[in-house]
Parts: structure tokens; C-alpha cells; sequence
């Protein structure tokens, strides 16, 4: 099997439109717009155009998708809070690829006479999340990203164009060399997006846990992933 993928970031970062860079005393181009005493606005416009091609003995693919995410943060210095809403939406540029590798009856999606390429069209509530944070200590409220370790068990896949997100209430905490992170989640929204039927989403009871600290060069940590 070969497979050939070709990823461009168009524009990813989050844009302060209403500042240029060279007034004095403004924030630069991409800093959060101040909108009242210690509140701020971060407008996040991030975009990226994937090419991805299959080359097996049954099957070809070749999919070229277009994957736009857009929302706001708003962070309030005093309390120590912020809040983001971000919607991702995934549009393929053309059809020959099958975005499913799973039964989906009715779907124009499903083209088994393709390779599979997983980035289906899809428009999603990606991110709405409320967050705690200061120096040793954060919570996390909501639909958001984890991203534990190399991503090896739970991450947000983000090497497809919808992310994984999850429902989730989840505490990082350092105390003293030793930190904590612990999640709970009740619902994986999955990369295949809205328009997957019943594999858009899965509910459940979802733990991950670690613990961590350094003794000289050496990071050891200790964790349990319970699904």
C-alpha cells in the first residue's frame, strides 16, 4: 500500500484584525483585542487544504479536502477565567475517495470503490469549553481537546481534517515535583463528524488519569485509561 499526503496550513493562528502591527501602544497583529478592563477577545481563524492519495492493488484514492475552523476566546485576567466557542467545518474539493470505512446506508460519502481517506464533509461544533487557570492549577469544562503525552492512546488525532474532542471535566494540578492530570468524560466526538449516523459520536464513561514527575534526566509517569 502507498499512500501520498500533502497538507498546507493557509492561515493558522488567532487574528486580531483590528490592530495593526505598527501602532504604538496597540497589540500587534494577532494579539487579543482588549474590549474592557482585564477582558480580552482572541478571534481564531485556522484553515488548511489536505491532499491525501492511496495507491493500492484494489483500490486508489485521492482526496483533497479543505478544513476551515473559526470561533472566539474571551478570557477575563481577574477570575482567572476564559471562554471558547469553535466550530470546524470540512469540505472535499472532490469525490474520489471513500470517507467511511464502515457501513453507512444512504450515505454519498461511502464510496467502497475508493481507498479510504477518513476526512469526511462534515460541520461541527468542535470546541465550547470554560476554563480555571492559574500558575499550579487548571480545570477544564466542556466540549474541548486532550492532548495526553505522544497521543498514542487519547489525542485529537489532528493529522485528519475533523479533530476528536471530547466532553469532558478534566483538572491539571503540579504540587511541589509531582503533577496531576485527571479527566472524565462522558461523550468521544469522533473524527468522522456530523455526517457519520450513529459513528459521530460515542457515549460513555471515559477516565484518564496520570501522574508525573522528574528524577534528574529522567521523567517518570504512571497513568490508567479506563474506557
Amino acid at each position: 500500500m502507498k499512500k501520498t499526503t500533502f497538507a498546507a496550513a493557509l492561515l493558522a493562528s488567532s487574528i486580531a484584525l483590528a490592530h495593526p502591527a505598527h501602532a504604538a501602544g496597540k497589540p500587534a497583529f494577532g494579539d487579543p483585542i482588549p474590549v474592557a478592563d482585564g477582558l480580552t477577545l482572541d478571534p481564531i481563524i485556522d484553515a488548511r487544504i489536505r491532499y491525501e492519495g492511496v495507491d493500492q492493488p484494489t483500490v486508489d484514492a485521492n482526496a483533497l479536502t479543505v478544513r476551515l475552523r473559526t470561533g472566539l476566546e474571551l478570557k477575563h485576567a481577574p477570575s482567572h477565567l476564559s471562554v471558547l466557542v469553535e466550530a470546524e467545518g470540512t469540505l472535499g474539493l472532490n469525490n474520489e475517495y471513500n470517507a467511511f470505512p464502515f457501513l453507512l446506508a444512504g450515505s454519498a460519502q461511502r464510496r467502497p470503490q475508493f481507498g479510504v481517506v477518513a476526512d469526511p464533509e462534515s460541520i461541527d461544533l468542535n470546541r465550547a469549553q470554560i476554563m480555571y487557570k492559574v500558575k499550579d492549577f487548571a480545570l477544564t469544562v466542556g466540549r474541548q481537546r486532550i492532548n495526553l503525552d505522544d497521543q498514542r492512546f487519547v489525542g485529537s488525532v489532528g493529522w485528519r481534517q475533523n479533530e476528536q474532542t471530547f466532553d469532558a471535566v478534566r483538572a491539571e494540578a503540579t504540587v511541589g515535583p509531582v503533577s496531576f492530570d485527571g479527566t472524565y468524560a462522558i461523550q468521544q466526538d469522533s473524527i468522522f463528524g456530523s455526517e457519520a449516523g450513529p459513528r459521530r459520536s460515542m457515549d460513555g464513561d471515559f477516565v484518564f488519569l496520570q501522574a508525573g514527575t522528574k528524577l534528574g534526566p529522567v521523567a517518570v509517569k504512571a497513568f490508567s485509561y479506563i474506557l
